[in-house]
């Protein structure tokens, strides 16, 4: 009897610890310093409406791993509807999103049928992924175009994967 509660045991303890692991490397990014991205902003969220010196200093700890845009949007801060899209952090830090091709590359992208997937956002920052694996980011002139550009050519290139935020 002994033993087969023992057996139980072992067998509980190795599946909370397969989900414990499970949950951190599956629902969380990484980053460079052991922080996940959900855990700064939770932190950040915790600390900043904070007065006294260690909430300060965990605050600019975090802060301090904010090093571009991307960060600065996962960690939590809100993009400034601008063109193109910025970030700003509470320490006056701004980031500003970089897109890597024009508005006409990405038209040209679409047209050659090339694109796999669109996710496009409220701030107009497009991103596309194409059939042979490169991912490109661009800011639409007006909303919804990048819609209205994969709407003309689906009869010749069939529709990409579109995600809309």
């Amino acid at each position: 009897m002994n033993k087969k509660i023992v057996i139980w045991l072992v067998i509980i303890i190795l599946l909370v610890i397969g989900f414990v692991f499970f949950c951190l490397v599956y629902n969380s990014k990484i980053i460079s310093d052991g922080f996940t991205q959900r855990d700064i902003a939770a932190e950040l969220r915790a600390c900043l409406p904070k007065s006294d010196m260690a909430s300060h200093e965990k605050c600019n700890e975090l802060l301090a791993t904010i090093k571009n845009f991307n960060d600065c949007v996962a960690a939590g801060f809100s993009i400034v509807k601008s063109n193109p899209p910025q970030c700003a952090t509470p320490d006056d830090r701004n980031f500003v999103q970089q897109d890597n091709i024009s508005w006409l590359q990405a038209l040209e992208a679409v047209n050659n049928c090339q694109v796999r997937s669109v996710f496009q956002s409220h701030s107009l920052l497009v991103n596309l992924v194409l059939k042979n694996g490169d991912k490109l980011t661009v800011i639409e002139p007006k909303i919804d175009d990048i819609i209205k550009a994969v709407n003309s050519v689906k009869a010749r290139c069939g529709l990409p994967i579109i995600a809309i935020e």
